[in-house]
């Protein structure tokens, strides 16, 4: 039954560990999904903050590492104050303050290996993954998708196309402007961090709406979906900011559906 759904390749991983695999994607799906893309690292920026907000709330005995860790990860400077909890909360995802509350979810992240092996094995699927739209129901849309390393789209493009979306990439802002003039995109999907800034995502869009390139319709598609990113995308007039490949999916066929 595990080995159902976990695929192929996870002998390596002991009885427990699979059990703990299989509890978090099936009850905390978003948290999987977001770690699949950011990597390990987020699991411990989880409990950095967990631990951090316990100290804020209720005077728990909190490692300093940690706390510096934190600070550094959300690129917020520290004041000394009660207020520094709400500073780094809006730089983490949204989710998080109503998962530090969930004791059973903490303790089940607690336990789960650091080393990532067990992000490498898939959750098998129906025959339309992730939520994909019927054949045809992307008939004449033009995507462009924006994002430095093309990987972390996974099988998306290729199912959107499959749907009858034209999807093009580009992996920074020189491409998608060489790109915008031939494709005259009916929307783009933009990744937020790229090469090493942090706002790339936010800025070209910003760019692209000041100069008159583009205007229609666009959606970030990230690792995180944090309160500072979803202002900024507001404010640079993007649909939405998601980690869910489901609800970009939807996202897309509702844009479909209005023509």
């Amino acid at each position: 039954m595990l080995e159902h759904h976990l695929g192929r390749g996870s002998d390596d991983l002991d009885a427990a560990t699979l059990v703990k695999v299989v509890l978090l994607r099936h009850f905390y799906p978003e948290f999987h999904t977001m770690v699949a893309l950011e990597g390990p690292a987020l699991i411990t920026r989880f409990l950095d903050y967990h631990d951090f907000r316990e100290h804020v709330r209720c005077g728990a005995e909190l490692d300093p590492a940690a706390r510096d860790r934190l600070f550094a990860a959300t690129g917020v400077t520290p004041a000394g104050t009660a207020a520094d909890l709400d500073s780094v909360t809006q730089e983490l995802p949204v989710g998080f303050p109503e998962l530090a509350k969930d004791k059973e979810f903490v303790e089940l992240v607690r336990s789960l290996p650091r080393d990532g092996r067990w992000l490498r094995r898939p959750l098998h699927t129906g025959a339309r993954a992730y939520g994909a739209p019927p054949a045809g129901s992307l008939l004449g849309m033009r995507v462009l998708w924006i994002d430095d390393n093309p990987a972390d789209t996974g099988s998306l493009p290729d199912l959107f196309r499959a749907a009858g979306a034209r999807v093009e990439t580009a992996t920074n802002r020189d491409e998608a402007m060489a790109t915008l003039t031939r494709l005259n995109p009916t929307v783009i999907i933009s990744d937020v961090s790229r090469d090493g800034d942090p706002q790339a995502g936010f800025t070209d869009l910003r760019h692209l709406r000041e100069h008159g390139n583009y205007a229609g319709p666009a959606f970030f598609y990230c690792g995180q979906v944090t309160p500072s990113r979803l202002e900024k995308a507001r404010e640079v007039g993007a649909g939405g900011v998601t980690t869910s490949p489901r609800e970009l999916a939807a996202w897309l066929s509702a844009l479909a559906d209005e023509g």
